[in-house]
């Protein structure tokens, strides 16, 4: 399976830990030793007793969800192969995640990164890198812009540096 995403060492180790636990999970619930014969006849309720478990076991919803996708990924993987076909693990919906909130720098946070822009003792080959940096740091906190809609900017949407203008249109989300 890790071969076939080109994953790495870590990634395929944490795979394996995840299906090793659920293996260890279909051991107890159906008590003993885990056939493919077994999995090909796993039903929603066994994967939500799965659910339910790392629940109890208070787990994070996120860590919930990213171990029942790596089981959903292992189904896929069995079934590629031609060794197991079940589509029950297709049927159960993981946790909803909660949605959260960016958190805002704070004003101090924001002048420790503009002081580290000393555009004046820099090179001419590091200034202009780091009037960009002071520019971009100046858009995300002070215009409140997001990286993406930062980052898209044009020239052609930057104020005229010959007096004729001094605002920008931004085109973005909200």
């Amino acid at each position: 399976m890790g071969e076939e995403r080109q994953s790495s060492a870590h990634t395929v180790e944490a795979y394996g830990r995840d299906i090793g636990v659920f293996i260890g999970f279909l051991a107890g619930h159906q008590g003993g030793a885990v056939s493919l014969a077994d999995l090909a006849r796993l039903k929603p309720g066994d994967f939500r007793a799965y659910l339910a478990e790392r629940a109890g076991d208070s787990y994070a919803r996120s860590s919930t969800a990213r171990a029942f996708s790596v089981v959903r990924s292992f189904f896929r993987f069995l079934e590629r192969q031609g060794l197991v076909a079940n589509a029950a693990v297709l049927s159960v919906r993981t946790p909803k995640l909660p949605h959260s909130v960016p958190k805002a720098l704070s004003e101090e946070d924001a002048a420790r990164l503009l002081d580290n822009t000393d555009i004046a003792s820099a090179s001419d080959a590091e200034a202009w890198i780091l009037a960009r940096d002071e520019a971009l740091i100046t858009l995300l906190y002070g215009c409140g812009l997001r990286i993406g809609e930062a980052l898209g900017l044009t020239r052609g949407q930057a104020p005229d540096l010959t007096g004729g203008g001094d605002l920008m249109r931004i085109t973005g989300k909200g």
